[in-house]
């Protein structure tokens, strides 16, 4: 267990836990008593004490449980990562100790965090799309947009639906759009005039 394991990651962990579970001071005890054990590793001991085996067994739960989370951590640090691309003196960021995902002004001294809802209209819109596409608990998703473009700056546009595509959960994407500039990258390819697929012309 103790092979390899990073004291910064282990005081992550540990620190998740609720106080109701352990206590600041508890927490301190354990990261304290896992440094100890791996200092010794380089003098091992025959035989550990009961108290280190009970030690180790709560650290390997916790570093079981830690890896169950972080393919979902993974999706909200990107979410987070996509989002920035949108903002104005704002910034969407991933609390590692907490689990939360948090706004930030860019303005102020120590970037405070803001409310969700100071954010504007457009902000909105497409913060709310990508946290449909990378937080959805469905792994296949089929995205229909009008006018993605809508709020959105040209070079956003450049971005917004390879941004969709990059969550890996999104099979198949049809935007309607005004603006050449929507598929103004890898889609291009893709890319069909609506009297192409009208039927009947007349």
């Amino acid at each position: 267990v103790l092979s390899g394991l990073d004291l910064d990651a282990v005081t992550q962990i540990v620190g998740r836990v609720e106080e109701t579970m352990l206590s600041a001071e508890e927490k301190q005890i354990l990261v304290a008593k896992v440094r100890d054990l791996k200092a010794e590793k380089a003098q091992p001991r025959t035989h550990l004490s009961a108290p280190d085996k009970i030690v180790l067994h709560f650290l390997t739960k916790l570093i079981e449980s830690a890896a169950i989370q972080q393919k979902e951590e993974q999706q909200l640090r990107k979410f987070a990562e996509v989002c920035n691309r949108y903002l104005h003196n704002k910034l969407v960021r991933f609390d590692d100790l907490t689990l939360e995902v948090l706004v930030s002004s860019t303005t102020q001294v120590g970037f405070p965090t803001i409310d969700w809802r100071l954010l504007s209209s457009g902000e909105k819109q497409v913060i709310s799309l990508f946290a449909h596409v990378f937080l959805s608990e469905q792994d296949r998703l089929f995205v229909i947009i009008d006018e993605p473009e809508l709020s959105l700056a040209v070079e956003w546009q450049r971005h917004f639906l390879p941004d969709i595509l990059s969550s890996e959960k999104c099979v198949g994407i049809v935007a309607v759009t005004h603006s050449p500039y929507i598929f103004e990258n890898d889609l291009d390819r893709y890319a069909r005039s609506i009297s192409e697929s009208i039927i009947g012309k007349l």
